[in-house]
């Protein structure tokens, strides 16, 4: 650590001179520790420590006190404390609420292990009590009489075995926990027992494993529990962040220190000028606030005023100071909730300026990650537009973060698969106290799951009659209003549903000629086998009593379609056709090319019927799903099904393009457009796939294989009948096998690919380049299991020489081969030459085609180094190489590339094999693990590899063993969480951790993580596969750590049959195992001839 205590006391003071803590609202601490002594020996106590943080208190003039140091600073006037150092008792009342206005702020109570002695022992309990209750018999005659009686109780004590001035400390901690709420005790633990010994300690989550490494660090922490208020927490962040900066520095100078103190000045002025400003903005009504809601005010909204007015109460930010409240809209689909919930937003907005308002649509995953990323794109998020961020992780942490007052809307909060489980969208929302949350649902439970308190979830049922008589007559003729009884009916028979309403209003204002009276006539006239076939399969309809219910909004429907079918049959087939998309956020660009003026009549005709709503972008409307669902209906019914969808799927196939960075803006908006088509049954034709492969390449961008897997088997099934099938299916079969591989599902994975094969051999021929690409991906398949290296090596040179024969030998594809066949042979020991002869020739041959910059090119370089680090005595060259890839990549593609961050992960493990570069090797680790973190997100396979990595480059440093074990058990989580718990790469991670564990004699946890790890790979992967047998190894260490040398033995004998078959007696791993062996029989011969001559 290049920073010395001296430099970190100066970098404190330049802050406290800047008058950045001494201002009068410094709470005062006081410390409670035991101190060393011979007794219970040198550094058990952690003193040393102790004094440290008392003096870095000191450095930033806070207000501290102890047993034995008085208060620094009083609250008064800032002179010295007048209390005499000796006079301990003096100092220790200060820790009694009884004490009033010189009773302590905070007490922060270091636990150690002589404190956990001193309280453990026969007289502690005894003392403490005897306190205790002569305090209570005492305190009400006042402080003096109080502090008088106690004084002399603790010097009868004190000269009595067992006694120490820090159990009286104790005591009056007891009494402070008991008497007071606010007792401010923040518990540290130094010894690693989370101080259970001490009763009024509830939680402690402040520890020092390792007082050398994270003295800073838990420095830090400690002002951030001290100090309370905004100013000092800025303050805290900036010098931690500086602290940091120093640490890196291999040579600090006074000027250094001096030069950092100024920095952190102008950025904690910078950060103050920016809060004011926010301030004058807002005392001016001029607050930068953003207003994303999608659609129009409502000008004819009607009614519902109690409602607004609850609503009103709750959902402004400023509502509630103390929390981010949540509260819900609950209610029927079709009874207005969204409706409502516009109209809210418009309100809050004109009642609070200084509030943004941002609109989530939760209808599903991607709707609603394309709304965070816009609100993180209006935001200025920071690695919003990378391809493959955590968007959600991102905008939830800017709005958490974010400055100003905010109300979130999440829409249509209903599927409780996305929001409650697997991803779990409920672990997404943001928390500020300057924020709300206000959500739609239909579900009460889903709003109760939501932690949405119960008070405020708001249902919404139908409307008045009042309001519903005045939401029918708006825009319609006084001539359409005369018949009142025949008005009653009509909502009788619309059950006041809003959009069932709405739409009635909508046709009548249409046709000035009709009446209400002529509309109920034609309501009433329609079959009732019709309703029953109009509302088939409606959602929620059971929630109803009144069977009228269900049929009210097909029966309107039926009138306006009709209706629009005779006048505008464009804007009839635009709702037959947008009837097969998913309902939110449906671009115009997709509808059938049309004139531009007729295009623009039809979709205002949809409007006027209410079958459509705007958005507030121009180029996208949405459609409600009553009636996407009633038009879906009606399809079936009249036979127009299939040529409807076929009709989309064409179309979607005409405009949805090659997913790429580049048009990532269109193809996202595409996307649940396309999911929702291929989830039609029969919608996928055998000759049109291409929307599969693009929808489901969305998806393999995006990083979620599970769904674009899901996609593949949907479209295999709907496909398995149809004629002309096999070239298809086997460039899907392929497709799938790769989307497998990539899960770690390799037995699957090899079984799709050789059926992708074996189709495309017999519809395309073996010399076909997608053959041969075919081949050449269950080589690959093939070498994720080492007992069929033989295989992908034979078939890997068979798509090789293929290739250089029908392509030539500078085509990518045959370079692409090379490079296969290269890493194929890297796992075969004895053809470690070959493979590096193999893939030099294909880096030479690809510079010469393309440059040595291109990404192709950088790609065999990053190969060639893999291939090297193999060689201990090429280890040099391997990071010369791989030094010079991560460069030019930095160059090219820029560092925040994944390409980018594979090769700093490379190096990372280049340098590991070098012990005296595990330094810089650790350093590069957490830098590529932070990049990845921002970059993909912390849930990216490829960050948790880096976090891997990390685990086990801390795991061979003994001082970070503690750390080492945090970072490995955080990897673990996050694989069981993100692949579960049989995934190698799980595996990879419980196996390490026990490894940390082993490192720490802790051998018994050790072996029970071991003795899973080793089932789970004889059931996954084979009792005769590598990783079973390092399991094998790694548990009969662990029992020979724990003396328990037969159970060795025999662990140690299987293992060497399993290698004597696998690998041959000579293989350098069975030598070694034998090796292992023999040793351990030797000891325990020796052993017994030591027992036996006893």
């Amino acid at each position: 650590m290049p920073l010395t205590d001296d430099q970190f006391i100066e970098l404190l003071k330049g802050f406290a001179d800047a008058d950045r803590f001494s201002h009068h609202e410094t709470p005062t601490t006081f410390i409670v520790y035991a101190h060393e002594n011979e007794e219970h020996g040198k550094g058990k106590a952690h003193a040393d420590f102790v004094h440290c943080v008392i003096r870095w208190l000191t450095a930033i003039q806070s207000r501290t006190v102890s047993d034995k140091v008085p208060l620094l600073c009083s609250p008064n006037n800032g002179q010295s404390d007048p209390s005499p150092t000796h006079n301990i008792i003096d100092n220790q009342f200060r820790l009694l609420p009884l004490s009033g206005p010189n009773s302590v702020d905070k007490v922060v109570v270091f636990g150690s292990e002589v404190l956990r002695q001193y309280r453990q022992h026969s007289f502690t309990s005894q003392y403490i009590n005897e306190l205790r209750a002569r305090y209570e018999a005492v305190k009400s005659a006042g402080l003096e009489k109080c502090k008088s009686e106690i004084r002399r109780f603790v010097e009868a004590k004190c000269r009595e075995v067992g006694f120490h001035h820090v159990l009286t400390e104790l005591a009056f901690l007891q009494i402070r926990k008991d008497d007071s709420k606010n007792h401010g005790i923040i518990p540290v633990d130094l010894s690693g027992d989370n101080i259970e010994y001490l009763e009024f300690v509830e939680r402690c989550d402040v520890f020092l494993k390792n007082t050398n490494k994270e003295a800073y660090k838990l420095f830090f922490q400690l002002l951030g529990r001290i100090y309370d208020n905004d100013k000092d927490h800025a303050t805290i962040r900036v010098i931690q962040d500086l602290c940091k900066e120093l640490q890196e520095k291999d040579d600090i100078s006074a000027k250094d220190i001096l030069g950092h103190v100024m920095k952190g000045l102008r950025l904690l002025g910078e950060d103050a000028a920016r809060r004011v400003r926010y301030e004058d903005r807002r005392n001016q009504g001029d607050t930068p606030r953003h207003f994303m809601v999608p659609f129009g005010r409502n000008e004819s909204f009607v009614g519902r005023e109690n409602i607004m007015e609850q609503l009103l109460k709750r959902i402004p930010p400023a509502a509630t100071k103390d929390n981010c409240q949540r509260t819900a809209i609950r209610g029927l689909g079709g009874v207005g909730k969204t409706h409502i919930a516009i109209e809210v937003a418009y309100r809050v907005r004109d009642e609070h300026p200084d509030c943004s308002i941002y609109w989530v649509p939760a209808i599903d995953m991607i709707n609603f990650e394309n709304a965070y990323r816009e609100i993180g794109q209006k935001l200025g998020t920071k690695g919003i537009d990378d391809d493959k961020a955590d968007v959600k992780l991102l905008v939830k942490q800017s709005l958490s973060q974010s400055v100003g007052s905010w109300l979130l809307i999440i829409d249509n909060a209903d599927d409780k698969d996305i929001l409650l489980a697997g991803v779990k969208l409920i672990n997404h929302l943001p928390f500020s106290r300057e924020g709300s949350i206000l959500f739609t649902t239909r579900y009460d439970d889903v709003a109760v799951r939501l932690q949405v308190p119960r008070k405020d979830i708001i249902t919404v049922h139908e409307m008045s009659n009042d309001e519903a008589t005045i939401l029918l007559y708006n825009n319609l003729q006084e001539s359409q209003k005369q018949d009142s009884e025949s008005t009653t009916r009509l909502l009788m028979l619309l059950v006041n549903l809003p959009l069932a309403i709405k739409q009635a209003s909508a046709y009548l204002a249409s046709n000035m000629d009709v009446t209400v009276s002529d509309y109920l006539d034609q309501c009433e006239s329609n079959d009732a086998g019709l309703f029953d076939m109009l509302t088939k399969d409606f959602e929620d309809s059971s929630r109803y009593s009144d069977p009228k219910v269900r049929n009210s909004i097909a029966t309107t429907w039926l009138i306006s379609f009709h209706h629009i079918t005779k006048h505008n049959s464009q804007a009839a087939d635009y709702l037959k056709f947008i009837s097969l998309l998913a309902e939110k956020d449906i671009p115009r660009s997709l509808l059938p090319e049309s004139n531009p003026i007729k295009m623009k009549e039809a979709l205002s005709t949809l409007k006027a019927y209410a079958f459509i709503a705007e958005r507030n972008d121009p180029d996208a409307f949405d459609m409600h799903r009553l009636v996407r669902l009633v038009m879906r209906n009606w399809l079936h019914q009249n036979e127009e099904w299939g040529k409807w969808t076929k009709k989309v799927v064409r179309r979607l196939n005409e405009k949805y393009p090659n997913p790429d960075h580049k048009n990532i803006q269109t193809w996202t908006k595409y996307l649940p457009h396309g999911q929702a088509v291929l989830n039609i049954d029969g919608a996928t034709d055998i000759d049109n796939t291409i929307l599969v492969f693009r929808t489901a390449e969305s998806y393999s961008f995006l990083g979620k294989f599970s769904a674009g897997e899901k996609l593949y088997r949907h479209t295999l099934e709907q496909t398995k009948n149809m004629p002309g099938r096999d070239y298809p299916t086997a460039r899907i079969l392929n497709n799938l096998a790769v989307i497998l591989s990539n899960q770690g599902r390799y037995e699957e994975a090899e079984e799709v690919c050789r059926q992708a094969l074996e189709l495309s051999k017999e519809v395309l021929g073996i010399k076909h380049p997608e053959t041969l690409v075919f081949m050449n991906n269950l080589a690959g398949i093939f070498a994720k299991t080492p007992e069929k290296q033989g295989e992908a090596e034979e078939v890997c040179r068979q798509a090789l020489e293929l290739n250089k024969e029908v392509l030539g030998i500078k085509h990518p594809n045959t370079l692409f081969s090379m490079d296969s066949l290269a890493r194929i042979l890297t796992e075969t020991p004895e053809k470690l030459g070959e493979a590096e002869e193999v893939c030099r020739q294909a880096l030479e041959l690809n510079k010469e085609m393309l440059g040595i910059k291109h990404p192709n090119t950088l790609a065999y370089m990053n190969s060639l180094a893999r291939i090297l680090t193999e060689t201990p005595e090429k280890l040099g060259e391997a990071e010369e190489l791989c030094r010079q890839t991560l460069e030019l990549r930095k160059e090219v593609l820029g560092i925040k590339h994944p390409s980018t961050l594979a090769s700093m992960n490379n190096l990372g493990n280049i340098l590991t094999k070098t012990p005296e570069k595990q330094g810089e090797a650790e350093e590069l680790c957490r830098q590529t693990l932070e990049l990845r973190k921002e970059v993909l997100g912390i849930k990216h396979p490829s960050t948790l590899a880096s976090m891997n990595n990390l685990g086990n480059i801390l795991t061979k440093t003994p001082e970070k063993q503690g750390e080492a074990e945090e970072v490995c058990r955080q990897a673990l989580e996050l694989r069981k969480e993100m692949l579960g718990i049989k995934h190698p790469d799980t595996l990879i991670s419980m196996n390490n951790l026990a490894v940390n564990l082993s490192n720490q004699w802790r051998h018994k946890e050790a072996e029970e993580m071991y003795q899973p790890i080793l089932n789970l790979r004889e059931e996954m992967l084979g009792r005769k596969h590598p990783d079973t047998l390092i399991s094998m190894n790694n548990l009969a260490v662990n029992l020979h750590d724990q003396g328990r040398h037969k159970e060795a033995e025999e662990m140690y004998q299987q293992i060497l049959n399993l290698k004597e078959e696998v690998l041959g007696r000579k293989h350098p791993d069975t030598l070694n195992t034998a090796r292992l062996l023999d040793c351990i029989l030797r000891k325990q011969a020796k052993s017994q001839s030591s027992m036996d001559g006893s």
